[in-house]
């Protein structure tokens, strides 16, 4: 998934025609081209090399996001569906099966394809910023390829105290990813005595409303240049925002020569420009320091970058409008009159278009994807060879790789540390489970059954260190809360009473299921949907030759788990009775007793 494409919204005046209302085309983002060239650039390489893979071939799909999260819900359900038919779920004659998703640029994009990628476990590789996750949520399968941004607040800190630059302003994006680096170097700075002299959020980049936005770029350029702070934290992903804010003197006729300030920017940002800003004076930046994201030359990358041909690519799809938009030209088109357009001739050489459209040498965040794209590789040839010489498996291994699940991936890519020179790889959001890891479960039959929900172990977290297989990889043994233990003897102590009292259901016997929470969300509705489950078989919504029908559950030792629980138990209207306080319940849950 990458994002080049800008696609502007019209604004809805009710006045015109939709399809009039288009102030201008979309724009490409020249300069992440090399992005989606770097994925195919791998790709043949591995398939180039027998070492990797041996008469196995990877291909790839690649979707542009736009920016935008309604096309990015839209691009991922199409990589999942059947090729060139968008029928999601529906996989019978899918011959190539998806193993793994390369995207997320931005942090939102990020998320927005989790939401779709984590129901069918697909993993994904990120070569941007890093998505801000609710640790109490249900994990999502993120795998980062640049380094924890822990590491660039450092950065920021060591360079301030370097220069001796303890009166600094802050940009900052108007999102969680801006909150959390805002409220990190808050605290990290006031320790060392640096103090903000602005604090400024940065919307998120919207071409269509930048002229919206021109009475803030106006006002805050005045601000930070009468500002007596000489250096600028700007954190974010994209560059559009400050070059508008730099280029305000020239839009207002502004002659008088501005303060100096020295601008420090975040690796995820590059030097970019769009079509519009081709006549910019880049000059304004003259002086900026910026991280960068750790990258190495590629022997061939260049001469596969000059093979690049709008007729000979028929497969590209991304490379029309990028030679346009490069370049300036327009191909001729005989539906339309050209004539007062530059005409592209196929024989423009990328080596000639400017740095801040497209760059030669391969930038940090194709480095990334290039690496994300042999972590894959050596993550499936692992799998094939698991147990037997790869020689003796090459008979059946194309059958074997089609029926590998696409959640059987991450293990290898955790033991194989990725393999190749100048990998990193860093899981961001662990899975604090193991797949052979089952609810500890406390039983007794009866004609009726109570289900009964305890709090009483804590696991460990799970731990990415690359030296083992994930399943050895928990660290130390779970820890139990013992005094919880009698919560579970007090239910069965009941039934045992009730069982023996002939007032009470008489030629009836109650019997009970318990099992534990483990004090996490997602084995909260794991065990609930193993109270609601045919005896010893997890098969959900399939009731068939149950005899203990479940008629109530108690359980709930904490409110947080009484809400999870009362999310699946109110689908089966089946009542819980909670024993702790009494708690806001949202008003479709289960009913709390």
């Amino acid at each position: 998934m990458v994002s080049q494409n800008i696609m502007p919204d019209p604004p809805i005046n009710f006045e015109e025609h939709p399809n009039q209302s288009l102030a201008f085309d979309h724009m490409v983002v020249t300069k992440h081209y090399q992005h989606l060239l770097a994925l195919a650039f791998a790709v043949k390489e591995i398939n180039e090399n027998h070492q990797i893979l041996p008469n196995i071939t990877l291909g790839f799909h690649i979707y542009d996001s736009y920016f935008k999260p309604r096309w990015t819900y839209q691009t991922t359900m199409e990589l999942l569906s059947t090729q060139n038919r968008f029928i999601p779920n529906y996989q019978c004659g899918i011959q190539n099966k998806m193993g793994s998703v390369i995207g997320g640029l931005y942090s939102e994009i990020s998320l927005c394809m989790a939401t779709i990628l984590g129901i069918y476990k697909v993993p994904q590789f990120t070569y941007g910023s890093v998505p801000v996750h609710n640790e109490r949520a249900e994990p999502l399968s993120f795998y980062q390829m640049v380094p924890n941004e822990s590491h660039v607040y450092a950065g920021f800190l060591r360079l301030l105290l370097h220069f001796r630059w303890t009166w600094v302003g802050v940009f900052a994006k108007d999102d969680d990813n801006g909150e959390r680096f805002v409220r990190t170097i808050l605290e990290m700075f006031l320790k060392r005595d640096i103090c903000l002299a602005f604090l400024e959020r940065v919307k998120a980049n919207q071409v269509n409303s930048l002229f919206d936005e021109f009475e803030w770029l106006q006002r805050t350029h005045h601000g930070v240049m009468n500002s007596s702070a000489n250096a600028v934290i700007f954190y974010g992903e994209s560059m559009t925002m400050l070059r508008w804010l730099l280029f305000i003197p020239n839009l207002i006729g502004l002659t008088t020569k501005p303060k100096g300030k020295v601008w420090l920017m975040t690796a995820q940002m590059e030097l970019t420009s769009l079509m519009y800003q081709r006549g910019w004076d880049i000059q304004t930046i003259h002086g900026a320091l910026s991280f960068t994201i750790h990258s190495g030359e590629l022997p061939g990358f260049q001469n596969f970058l000059q093979m690049r041909s709008p007729f000979l690519s028929k497969e590209d799809g991304f490379l029309k409008d990028f030679w346009e938009q490069a370049f300036g030209c327009i191909f001729p088109n005989p539906m339309a009159n050209n004539n007062a357009e530059e005409t592209c001739t196929g024989e423009e050489k990328l080596k000639d278009i400017p740095g801040d459209f497209f760059e030669m040498r391969i930038t940090g965040q194709s480095y990334s994807i290039y690496n994300a794209a042999y972590a894959v590789a050596h993550a499936l040839h692992a799998m094939l060879s698991q147990g037997t010489k790869i020689q003796a498996m090459m008979n059946i291994g194309r059958l074997n790789l089609q029926h590998h699940q696409p959640w059987q991936l991450p293990p290898w890519l955790l033991q194989e540390k990725a393999g190749g020179e100048g990998f990193l790889l860093l899981r961001l959001h662990p899975v604090s489970r193991r797949e052979d890891f089952k609810p500890t479960g406390y039983f007794q039959a009866g004609d009726l059954m109570i289900g009964g929900m305890t709090s009483q172990m804590l696991l460990p977290a799970f731990q990415s260190n690359f030296d083992g297989h994930p399943h050895h990889s928990i660290t130390g043994e779970p820890l139990v809360v013992t005094k919880h233990y009698q919560h579970l003897l007090a239910l069965a102590f009941a039934v045992k009473e009730i069982n023996e009292n002939h007032q009470i259901l008489p030629n009836f016997t109650l019997g009970f299921h318990i099992y534990d929470s483990y004090f996490k969300p997602r084995w909260t509705y794991r065990a609930t949907m193993e109270l609601l489950s045919t005896q010893n078989q997890f098969t959900p919504n399939y009731q068939c030759g149950i005899q203990n029908k479940m008629r109530s559950v108690i359980g709930g030792l904490y409110s947080e788990i009484s809400l999870y629980m009362a999310t699946i138990l109110g689908i089966y209207k089946l009542p819980q009775e909670s024993y702790v306080e009494r708690m806001v319940c949202p008003m479709d849950g289960g009913s709390l007793l």
